[in-house]
């Protein structure tokens, strides 16, 4: 049999155009449970009697409603304000559809919580003094308690002289801005922002501020918009854990705060987000409430403008404890931070990923801004793919404090300014692999600066395009490793060191490492453990990439190593070695020693018709004159063609004819 819907004996009115989506709800949705029991009931029915007017206590009405669904189904609230006096909870059964201009408004003290889904558009739905909590997992808009996204800004043309409270921008104001929050930087006090209202309209390309500038702007960035700082962390603290809270626009803030598991999405890093038009209590512009862990905490697409206000982050995550870090799969993904007084972003790691981040300064900081910097991590396991850095870094591009294991893929730095003491990406914890770094620069000391006490750190394809003027592109300060800039387009392909240890680079598979040290000499090393009194062998030799038949591969010198229990490894032998060309793809020793200085020349006994295999000594053609170079306990030997004589020389030359 069809659904019923149930009304109380009143007609249901079509919903006004801008609650299409509600009648499109109403026909497909209504018949949430079985067909035959699915109900849409109207709280202001007949036998329930809401009132709605905001005085009236509607909250055994819409029990009696809910009791009336049996099963479940849907409650519908026409327009009106449902004042609940008392906490109440509805079933996971019992949805609400409400329309627009219908408010649920619990009263002070009072708690609200729906199990059940909520049905309606982008505007305002929950409003009193007391508290919602959505426990169904669910799509949540800030809207519904009210917030605004109504943020006018331009990253120029904002004019204002010092002394004066006049602002003059390209055109966009309208009466409706006056009582909003208002931000204009450099205007403040030494260049600081100017943080006030709009306190009179003038005309769309002038109003008045509640406070005059300090210092004159002629073109500076400006934004002004409504306070929805308690509507957007009002839906936060509602949203049950993992529900999208969607951010439609560009909302002014003091400070938002996330929750645990809270997930904030947007649809674009440029015109949604945040901008930040006030300092409120204090705090980072997007951070955790307190004591809350950032477990499972997601944020994508969005925009987060600290526009230099206090010295606080853009985005802060579980910084104060290890506790609260952005763990549990938890990530930060496609997010933009501009103008942050501090940080853009500042999180701690425990398995975290984050993808496409930007931290963008697109104005010099305030003169005094000695913390407006890039993103830093701490804490361990940071997964990362295209961190960009651009405009100013005041305090630095990267700190990398995330280790054990940490992997960033692709750090892009466009930056500008003279800092000269500064650097620029700041290693500062051990086993972290940074793979790319591409680099426009102005005046920095250190692109990368390895940090004491830091080892296990692979860097890899290192790029600066362009004039720059740098103390160093890298410098590993335990190893005393440095690798000098160039002034101008730089290449670089891989910095690895482990341990104590200095520059290494491997085959990309075999586990032999080879490390420059200090003086100029080559040491290699196994990854592998030794087993004492095993003998181990490592080369250097040079190979035909795919050889096949037409290739001989290089021969080259060969260590073997005994390691001693007790001792350090010994050289137990080497030798020099080639390919047999008689004997496909074999190697032979041409000269070989021991550690008992026994050498040996050839590759074993020769027949009597062998063309290959000899030792060849130097020949001259006459008697040897020359007195040759001391070389204690050994002598020179030479061959003389024309008198057929081998000579040595000890305290002068001795011969012997050859017959």
């Amino acid at each position: 049999m069809p659904p019923t819907f149930t009304t109380g004996g009143l007609a249901l009115k079509k919903p006004a155009t801008v609650d299409s989506a509600l009648i499109g709800d109403l026909n497909t949705n209504a018949d949430l449970v079985d067909a035959g029991t699915a109900r849409v009931i109207n709280v202001k029915g007949a036998g329930y009697g809401a009132v709605g007017d905001g005085v009236a206590d509607d909250r055994a009405a819409i029990l009696a409603a809910e009791t009336a669904l049996g099963a479940g189904g849907m409650l519908f609230f026409p327009a009106g304000t449902y004042r609940i006096a008392t906490s109440m909870g509805l079933k996971s059964t019992t949805h609400l559809m409400l329309n627009g201009g219908a408010t649920l408004a619990p009263a002070t003290s009072t708690t609200t919580t729906i199990a059940g889904m909520v049905r309606a558009g982008t505007y305002q739905v929950f409003a009193g003094a007391g508290t919602i909590v959505l426990s169904y997992a669910q799509t949540v808009y800030p809207e519904w308690w009210g917030a605004v996204a109504d943020v006018k800004t331009a990253q120029t043309g904002g004019a204002i002289t010092s002394g004066q409270t006049t602002l003059t921008t390209g055109g966009t104001f309208a009466a409706t801005d006056v009582g909003k929050l208002a931000v204009v930087l450099g205007a403040g006090a030494s260049g600081a922002p100017l943080v006030t209202t709009v306190a009179a309209f003038i005309s769309a390309t002038q109003v008045t501020l509640g406070a005059a500038a300090s210092t004159t702007v002629s073109t500076s960035r400006w934004a002004i918009g409504s306070n929805a700082t308690a509507a957007l962390n009002a839906c936060l603290a509602a949203a049950a854990a993992g529900s999208p809270v969607v951010l439609s626009g560009l909302y002014g803030t003091t400070g938002v705060l996330l929750n645990a598991a809270q997930v904030l999405v947007g649809n674009s890093m440029e015109f949604t987000g945040v901008y930040r038009l006030g300092t409120g209590a204090g705090g980072p512009t997007v951070s955790l409430k307190s004591g809350v862990s950032g477990d499972s905490v997601c944020l994508a697409s969005f925009l987060v403008n600290g526009m230099f206000i206090g010295t606080y982050d853009g985005v802060e995550i579980g910084t104060a404890s290890a506790p609260l870090a952005l763990a549990s799969g938890g990530y930060v993904r496609h997010v933009k931070v501009r103008n942050a007084a501090a940080w853009g972003f500042n999180i701690r790691c425990n398995v975290a990923f984050f993808e496409n981040l930007w931290a963008q300064h697109d104005q010099a900081p305030p003169s005094g801004n000695t913390t407006a910097g890039g993103m830093r991590f701490i804490d361990t396991l940071a997964y990362a793919d295209a961190l960009t850095v651009e405009g100013f870094a005041v305090a630095g591009a990267f700190s990398l404090g995330a280790g054990g294991g940490s992997v960033y893929n692709g750090l892009q730095i466009e930056v500008q300014g003279t800092y000269a003491t500064i650097d620029l990406i700041t290693v500062a914890s051990s086993q972290q692999i940074i793979n790319g770094v591409y680099a426009t620069l102005g005046t920095h000391r250190d692109l990368i600066r390895i940090l004491t006490g830091v080892r296990d750190i692979d860097v890899t394809l290192v790029s600066i395009k362009g004039t720059h003027t740098l103390t160093n592109v890298l410098n590993d300060i335990d190893r005393a490793i440095t690798i000098a800039p160039t002034g101008t387009d730089f290449a670089y392909a891989r910095y690895w060191t482990t341990g104590n240890t200095g520059l290494m680079n491997h085959d990309g598979g075999g586990g032999w490492k080879i490390r420059k040290t200090g003086a100029p000499d080559l040491v290699l090393s196994d990854s592998n453990a030794f087993s004492s009194g095993v003998t181990r062998s490592m080369a250097i030799r040079g190979e035909a990439l795919n050889p096949n038949s037409a290739y001989i591969v290089a021969g080259g010198v060969r260590l073997d190593m005994t390691p001693l229990t007790g001792r350090t490894n010994i050289d137990q032998g080497g030798a020099l070695e080639f390919v047999n060309s008689a004997v496909s793809g074999a190697t032979v020793d041409a000269l070989s020693w021991d550690q008992k200085g026994n050498v040996v020349v050839g590759i074993g006994a020769l027949a009597t018709n062998v063309t290959d295999g000899f030792l060849y000594v130097a020949s001259c053609a006459g008697a040897p004159t020359g007195t040759p170079t001391a070389k204690t306990g050994r002598v020179p030997v030479v061959y003389d063609t024309t008198n057929n004589k081998l000579w040595v020389y000890n305290s002068g030359w001795k011969g012997v004819v050859l017959a």
